[in-house]
């Protein structure tokens, strides 16, 4: 699963040439480059690094079709060395309507990589300079997926500084998320010792014990922080729990108008949020295709809903790849995104005629029993 962030920063996969980490880089002037141009730069980087990544899946296959296949290592690619332009930009450009998003790629680029711990950190504060601000709202999922001192401390204060409830039920609830999957990634290596391992390798000796070891004050803390969301922030966010009603969704349809999840009301709705970038959204296509195909005629629809960060990408992309079902697209931050917390791609979420919640993450022939056995009912 991919993170939902911006085509440069695909973090568990494809993450996105400069020696930008290096003191100098740091030094930064306004006509060196604008935002978009470092985002260019990065994009065609990961593009590049990916091409060969994906090349060399291709050759051992050709040798060994049942050959083991290497695992991509996101941290090894391109993105780190981008780290530095981005928070050189971010820093120069405060009153830039894109500073914050250069300060979030800053700090995505840098997480976890060595020789960027300074780079991360002064990432982080520059954020938390938006604790109290409006604009911090749609960057509270992505603060909420790195479990780390920093994060914590912009998490908190924005629970504490921002006058929008819902932004300070986002932080809190961010909060809750970081720990639940640092308790999850404390479970998977005490089971593992090969990730034990290579976490290990990748981090310092020791530190798969660290982050097992904190897993019984992490449960602590997390049903602390659920006992002030249940009181203090009581009704603010929405239940996607299944078994509850859907939210309701207004958002932008490829065609250039509006669209509602109420106006499929009586419908099975698969909702498929995913983005063009995403290698494992778009191996969901074919099977979607032959779903769509099979229960064409029935109650039945299928909406992928995009998280590209530019309608045209996604335009261009339907372009070459038949999809023929509906589309939505929100960009990758805000609106729905924001609303539904989507953390993920792909994020998969399967309601019944009545528009509640029955399926979550579901993919291909799971998929297809799910939505069946609901056009079934």
């Amino acid at each position: 699963m991919h993170p939902t962030n911006p085509p440069g920063v695909k973090v568990t996969m494809p993450l996105f040439l400069l020696a930008a980490h290096t003191a100098p880089a740091l030094t930064y002037r306004l006509q060196d480059a604008s935002f978009d141009a470092i985002m260019t730069e990065l994009n065609a980087a990961q593009k590049a690094y990916m091409d060969a990544f994906m090349k060399k899946i291709d050759e051992i296959r050709k040798k060994d079709p049942k050959a083991p296949l290497p695992a991509l290592m996101m941290n090894d690619g391109p993105a780190k060395d981008f780290a530095g332009r981005f928070l050189a930009y971010a820093k120069a450009n405060p009153s830039a309507d894109d500073a914050l998003r250069a300060a979030v790629m800053a700090m995505q680029t840098s997480r976890g990589q060595k020789g960027l711990e300074s780079t991360y950190k002064d990432a982080c504060k520059q954020l938390g300079g938006y604790a109290a601000s409006p604009k911090i709202s749609g960057v509270v999922n992505t603060l909420g997926q790195s479990f780390s001192p920093e994060t914590e401390k912009i998490l908190s204060d924005i629970v504490k500084k921002n006058k929008d409830p819902k932004v300070g039920a986002k932080a809190l609830k961010a909060q809750m998320d970081s720990r639940q999957s640092a308790i999850e990634m404390g479970e998977r290596l005490s089971k593992s010792e090969q990730s034990r391992k290579v976490m290990d390798e990748r981090n310092g000796a020791g530190w798969s014990d660290a982050q097992i070891a904190q897993i019984p004050k992490l449960q602590g803390e997390l049903t602390a922080l659920q006992k002030v969301l249940d009181t203090k922030f009581f009704g603010v966010l929405p239940s996607l729990a299944i078994g509850t009603a859907a939210p309701e969704i207004t958002i932008a349809n490829v065609a250039g108008g509006k669209s509602s999840l109420a106006a499929l009301k009586g419908k099975v709705v698969v909702l498929d949020i995913w983005a063009t970038w995403c290698g494992p959204c778009k191996a969901m296509i074919p099977h979607e295709r032959k779903m769509v195909e099979e229960l064409k005629g029935q109650p039945f629809e299928l909406v992928s809903i995009s998280g590209d960060e530019k309608l045209e990408t996604l335009t261009n992309f339907l372009k070459t790849e038949s999809m023929p079902w509906t589309h939505w697209w929100n960009g990758n931050q805000g609106g729905f995104m924001d609303d539904w917390s989507i953390k993920y791609f792909p994020t998969i979420y399967v309601i019944d005629k009545k528009g509640v919640i029955r399926f979550k993450d579901v993919r291909d022939e799971e998929l297809s029993k799910a939505v069946k056995s609901l056009l079934a009912e």
